[in-house]
């Protein structure tokens, strides 16, 4: 039997280091169960992420992927920062880097929108400049406003992470998958007051959507993030299935009323913006499609002529939060939820907001 002395050395450091870390650790867990502070959670963090660095190493594009609809927020670093900004930052380093090493793996070529994005920083750095800079109250600075610059810049960065390499076709499906279905745990937002208390600790993943102190009740509590756990089911069945896969074929019987519940479904959060992106979306893809020469125009109509016949009369009976979606249309709404809703729109429009700075 032969040995290795430099292997042995390695592995000995190896185990040396995975003890450290497991007593360091369990000493944080320990602390964190007691009283969790700041310096507690980053630490343990910081552990969690050297210990999975060679699974996100390898796998950097597919978690990217995943982690651009996943609502998970980092809630160790300053100002905890969705996941999405993290893994985009990431991806498009570990990127640049095998880029760098390895000259045969070539990026997606777009030279038309790289251009664009490139110029859209220069004059965003530009404008930030001559307004004061990039300024973050969640890291100490004494100017704000900083927030907006940095979702745009990773926007930006999530462009270029995206075109590092082609997704192949026979993984099509997976990575339609990984980027829609990672929406899925949005609906524990919503759970934050009914959560009993040794889960308490998923509202610092998923941060809770309904204030402190306030009802929980459906229909009438604004459910967004139910709603968008819906409408990552109904956004998947278009991406996987389409129009015609939903609403022809031998499984009719359970895709067709799965995704009218899931449009449905998305009114619990009382979003109008919610209804105008489906009924878009369905309508481009039901001609992109050619149904409209086949027998379901016929029927699309006239099951869209016996809704409307339907809601111009009970409107006001339907609950709050679907009152609330379809509040922009000539109906009978109840006074109290447009009254709501109209001061819900001059909130949005007035000076400050992001709709007023943008118009």
């Amino acid at each position: 039997m032969t040995t290795n002395p430099s292997g042995m050395i390695r592995m000995l450091i190896t185990y040396g280091l995975c003890i450290i870390f497991a007593v360091l650790a369990g000493v944080i867990l320990t602390n964190v169960g007691v009283q969790p502070t700041y310096g507690n959670l980053f630490v343990l963090g910081l552990l969690a992420a050297l210990v999975l660095s060679p699974i996100f190493i390898k796998w950097h594009y597919p978690i990217m992927v995943f982690g651009l609809g996943c609502p998970v927020t980092i809630f160790f670093l300053k100002g905890s920062p969705p996941l999405w900004q993290i893994v985009v930052i990431l991806s498009l380093g570990i990127a640049i880097v095998e880029r760098t090493v390895q000259r045969k793996q070539k990026w997606l070529s777009a030279p038309s929108v790289s251009g664009a994005l490139v110029a859209t920083i220069a004059v965003v750095l530009i404008t930030a400049k001559l307004t004061g800079g990039f300024g973050l109250h969640t890291l100490g600075n004494s100017v704000g406003g900083g927030k907006k610059y940095v979702d745009l810049m990773l926007g930006i960065a999530t462009f270029f992470a995206l075109i590092t390499r082609p997704i192949p076709v026979e993984r099509r499906n997976l990575y339609i998958g990984l980027f829609l279905l990672s929406g899925l745990p949005a609906f524990l937002g919503d759970l934050g007051p009914v959560l009993p208390s040794p889960l308490n600790y998923i509202n610092l993943v998923i941060p809770t959507t309904v204030r402190p102190g306030q009802e929980f009740e459906i229909g009438v509590t604004r459910l967004g993030a139910f709603g968008t756990t819906a409408g990552v089911v109904a956004g998947f069945m278009l991406a996987r299935f389409g129009m015609r896969g939903i609403f022809t074929g031998p499984k009719v019987w359970w895709r067709t009323p799965v995704f009218l519940s899931m449009l449905a479904l998305t009114m619990l959060g009382g979003f109008r913006n919610v209804i105008f992106n489906f009924v878009l979306t369905c309508l481009l893809m039901f001609f992109m499609e050619g149904l409209h020469r086949t027998k379901l125009l016929p029927v699309f109509v006239m099951v869209g002529l016996a809704l409307s016949c339907l809601i111009v009369p009970f409107a006001n009976h339907l609950p709050y939060t679907f009152q609330r979606a379809l509040s922009f249309l000539p109906l009978d709404i109840d006074p109290i939820v447009l009254g709501v809703a109209i001061q819900d729109v001059a909130r949005s429009l007035a000076p400050g907001s992001a709709i007023s700075s943008i118009g």
